[in-house]
């Protein structure tokens, strides 16, 4: 029936044999179940716009489900289109129910560089000369090879920032 107090009343009709039985009322309330109301996790290139922000619900009763919900919900992040690669925060708002605990679960946006592909055309990274893309480079044991990177956003302009590169093998 919901949430809420609840009275139940028990009768028991008599019969040739047996005198019926006083009513009897017993209250008990139904407490709220709990619903999860989670932002989804969500990727993106550096330079590209914010994906579409949504949310999965666990906790739904029976044949209950989000258009059982009053309100509006409302998603948002600290990311915008110019943010720097890193992990931003989700929030999500809005529902409400007489019948749920809604318990609003943050998501997280990961701007990332783009995979590796082609630079200037296009979003990725790439290794310049004198390092072969393939691997196939072959230098002297003992000197020192300057390495040098492109890494480009979801535009495919190059990204000059230091700290780039964090790892290479």
């Amino acid at each position: 029936t919901g949430a809420g107090d609840c009275t139940i009343t028990a009768t028991q009709d008599g019969n040739g044999s047996w005198k019926p039985a006083e009513p009897a009322a017993r209250t008990f309330r139904i407490d709220r179940a709990p619903l999860e109301v989670r932002a989804r996790d969500q990727t993106r290139v550096l330079g590209a716009a914010n994906p579409p922000l949504t949310v999965s619900y666990a906790g739904f009763v029976g044949d209950d489900g989000p258009a059982d919900l009053s309100g509006t919900l409302a998603c948002a992040t600290t990311a915008t289109e110019s943010s720097p690669v890193g992990i931003y925060p989700i929030t999500c708002s809005g529902l409400a129910s007489p019948d749920y605990a809604v318990h609003d679960m943050p998501g997280a946006l990961t701007i990332t560089f783009a995979a590796a592909g082609a630079c200037v055309d296009g979003p990725g990274h790439r290794i310049l000369q004198p390092v072969d893309a393939d691997g196939s480079s072959v230098f002297k044991q003992t000197s020192t090879v300057p390495v040098k990177f492109r890494v480009c956003e979801a535009n495919g302009a190059s990204v000059g920032l230091p700290g780039v590169v964090t790892r290479f093998r």
